[in-house]
């Protein structure tokens, strides 16, 4: 998460704005189209808070699976343990979706690689 984010680079000059015809039109009459930098600064405000959400949820996971194997057997309790792994989830969701198809493709590719070198 850390390493793709911190990498990623944008074109200065354009973006595609997600706006149906009618929602366009208006914000190019009115002159209201965002401006290059605000996107760039939203989109990368986004991909950080879900990535923090991840890595604090994977956190928060940790300290309380210490916790449980902390007690007895039988008093142990995995639903948080189960809310937080799906909070992880849900964040892990929100941010692949803004990666590029291409980018998990490659992403895959070098992984199976590694892991057919290991074998």
């Amino acid at each position: 998460l850390n390493v793709y984010t911190d990498n990623l680079s944008f074109d200065s000059r354009s973006y595609a704005l997600n706006a149906d015809k009618k929602e366009r039109s208006k914000l190019i009459r009115e002159d209201r189209l965002p401006d290059i930098k605000n996107v760039i600064a939203s989109d990368m405000g986004m991909r950080y808070l879900y990535r923090n959400q991840v890595l604090t949820a994977m956190e928060e996971t940790r300290f309380e699976l210490r916790y449980q194997f902390s007690k007895k057997e039988e008093d142990f309790d995995a639903s948080n343990l189960l809310e937080l792994l799906l909070d992880a989830q849900r964040a892990f969701d929100r941010w692949v979706i803004m990666v590029p198809e291409k980018d998990i493709s490659e992403a895959l590719l070098v992984v199976e690689n590694e892991a057919l070198a290991f074998l």
